[in-house]
C-alpha cells in the first residue's frame, strides 16, 4: 500500500501515528513489543472528495527513520506528534510541512488537571479552539481559513503567551513544565 501511495499525485495531506504493539517472540514463549505506525487520510469533513485510506505498518522499534522509510518522497502537510522521525522529514527538503496534533497537546495538560489550575486554564483554551473547528468543519476551505486566521490565531498567539510566563513560575524538573515546553516546541 506505501508503494502505491507513493505514486498518488493528489496526496496533500497526512495523519501519522505509532502505538506500541505487542509481537510474539518466537523461542522464548513471551511477547516482546515492537511499534504500528498508521498513516491515514480522510478530508471528508473538511470538503474533500479523495477517498479515505489508512496504512498500518509495522516495526520492530521506534527509531527517528522509520516515517521517513515509510513516507518515503510524500510531500504535503503531515499532521503528527512531537516525534523526531517526523520533524526529521520537514527539515532536509521542505516539502513535508508538519502541523502538530492538539491532542497530543492537551493530553499532556489533561492528565494534569485534576491538581493543576494552570493545566485547567490550559485545557480551556484549546476547548476554545476546538469549538472553533465544529463551527467551520464542511465549509470551504477558505472560509475556514479565514475563521483561523479572524478567531484561533488570536487564541493561539495568547496561549502562547500564557505558556511562556507560567514556564517561568513552576519547576523546570515538573509534570506541568514539561507539558507546557511541548507545545511551546512546536
Amino acid at each position: 500500500m506505501i508503494a502505491r501511495w507513493r505514486s498518488l499525485e493528489d496526496r496533500k495531506r497526512l495523519f501519522a501515528d505509532e502505538t506500541t504493539a505487542p509481537v510474539l517472540n518466537p523461542g522464548r514463549g513471551c511477547t516482546k513489543t515492537g511499534q504500528l505506525w498508521a498513516y491515514a487520510r480522510d478530508d471528508r469533513s473538511w470538503g474533500g472528495n479523495d477517498p479515505p485510506m489508512v496504512t498500518y505498518v509495522y516495526a520492530p522499534d521506534r527509531k527517528a527513520e522509520r516515517p521517513g522509510s515509510h513516507l518515503g518522497d510524500f510531500a504535503g502537510i503531515l499532521q503528527a506528534d512531537g516525534h523526531g522521525g517526523y520533524t526529521a522529514l520537514a527539515k532536509p527538503r521542505q516539502q513535508v510541512f508538519l502541523a502538530f496534533c492538539w491532542s497530543h497537546v492537551r493530553r499532556k495538560f489533561y492528565q494534569l488537571a485534576d491538581n493543576s489550575p494552570v493545566a485547567t486554564e490550559i485545557l480551556r483554551r484549546i476547548a476554545m479552539l476546538y469549538a472553533i473547528e465544529d463551527e467551520v468543519r464542511g465549509l470551504p476551505a477558505e472560509q475556514r481559513r479565514a475563521a483561523r486566521e479572524e478567531r484561533s490565531r488570536v487564541i493561539v498567539e495568547d496561549l502562547k503567551s500564557y505558556l511562556e510566563v507560567r514556564l517561568q513560575q513552576v519547576s523546570a524538573k515538573s509534570k506541568l513544565a514539561e507539558a507546557i515546553r511541548y507545545p511551546l516546541g512546536r
